[in-house]
């Protein structure tokens, strides 16, 4: 465990789901795109060294206890359908009370319904792993084709970690592309020096859409940076933008370059986050609900326990 104390929000660590202790990315030697990815997506679980073995021996033992405890039932169940039939309607009341109290003595109904209840929750957690989306896909949970998929995934986030996207930057008129692309280049290194004080290399630019004519708004911008470091610096200097003198910059905003899969997340987030609002709204609760690291955070709750 990193012995170094952390007190940014923006601190890179991950936290075992089982201990609840936190560790860096640099200490577990992951890179920036393979801690972002763990980090950001909800159904993936990370567990430390030291809790892995025991977590997953747990969860075979949890399993094998309620298909024993299960079968337990399903023998005393077909005992008691026989009896039943034997003693037709001059059944023994009483018996069958005693017969009842001694299952409810071997096994606790609360317990099982308990064990079931842990089942089904890893059931769930492992088909939604597979794949990659709430609820799991039968045609993902082949091991192959759920390898496939996330290497796909992963190889996409490398080719996008150094890109941003940035809106309502205006577009050149130039009939010629590579006018065009030094006019995108040069609007884009001018927002960052002046506005956001981050003097980088921007190559690559892309106008993402098919043009529009008569359109008011330009397309978005796709550029790459010269690291993935300037990337985050860039994204986080950027809420600076709505506070600029330059009116023209306060209707900028800059994005990180997504995969399809991260702006699914990012969508579903956005209409929790709405749902989350309107839910406090009703109940006239005093919060602010946000997104923050691929999360729905209270910011005044989180403040008040941060104080």
């Amino acid at each position: 465990m990193c012995e170094v104390d952390f007190v940014d929000d923006e601190s890179n660590m991950l936290e075992c789901e089982v201990c609840e202790l936190h560790y860096c990315h640099a200490c577990l030697k992951l890179s920036d795109h393979e801690y972002e990815f763990l980090s950001k997506r909800e159904d993936m679980h990370w567990f430390c060294a030291r809790c892995e073995s025991g977590t997953l021996l747990s969860i075979k033992t949890d399993r094998e206890i309620a298909e024993r405890c299960a079968d337990y039932f399903r023998i005393l169940e077909d005992k008691i359908k026989n009896m039943e039939t034997d003693m037709g309607a001059k059944a023994d009341m009483q018996q069958l009370i005693q017969l009842e109290e001694v299952v409810d003595t071997k096994v606790d109904k609360a317990q099982m319904d308990q064990l079931a209840d842990r089942v089904s929750k890893i059931e769930r957690n492992f088909g939604n792993r597979a794949s990659g989306t709430p609820g799991g896909s039968e045609a993902a949970r082949d091991p192959e084709e759920m390898v496939n998929n996330n290497l796909t995934e992963l190889r996409d986030r490398e080719s996008r970690k150094e890109n941003l996207v940035l809106f309502n930057i205006p577009e050149s008129t130039s009939d010629d592309t590579e006018n065009r692309k030094l006019y995108d280049i040069a609007q884009t290194s001018e927002l960052l020096e002046s506005e956001l004080n981050v003097q980088t290399q921007v190559a690559n630019p892309v106008r993402l859409g098919k043009k529009q004519l008569n359109s008011r708004y330009p397309r978005p911008l796709r550029v790459t940076v010269e690291s993935e470091q300037t990337k985050w610096k860039i994204l986080k200097a950027a809420k600076n933008l709505k506070e600029s003198r330059k009116e023209e910059y306060k209707v900028v905003f800059i994005k990180r370059d997504m995969t399809r899969m991260e702006r699914a997340q990012e969508e579903d987030l956005r209409k929790q986050l709405a749902d989350k609002r309107k839910e406090a709204e009703e109940k006239d609760e005093q919060c602010t609900w946000i997104i923050r690291r691929g999360k729905l955070v209270n910011q005044q709750r989180t403040e008040r326990i941060t104080q």
